[in-house]
């Protein structure tokens, strides 16, 4: 979740949107994109997240992978 964090604090930074500009840009209250400026994420989804980034402009591609375990 952090890269995604990164990346929308850098969409915002870069085009100098306050917070209440974003939260309408995205379909967001303000308060929400607040709490995201100020890292407060433990309200928020994965989901969310790349939401808010996609409406942004923003796309964000996933890959998951099986983790291999080892045997002792």
């Amino acid at each position: 979740m952090s890269i995604i964090y990164l990346l929308i604090i850098g969409v915002l930074d870069c085009r100098k949107l306050t917070v209440r500009a974003a939260g309408n840009l995205v379909g967001e209250d303000y308060s929400y994109i607040s709490k995201i400026r100020n890292a407060q994420l433990s309200k928020f989804t994965l989901d969310r997240l790349v939401r808010i980034s996609n409406k942004l402009g923003c796309h964000v591609k996933m890959t998951v992978t099986k983790m291999e375990t080892t045997s002792s």
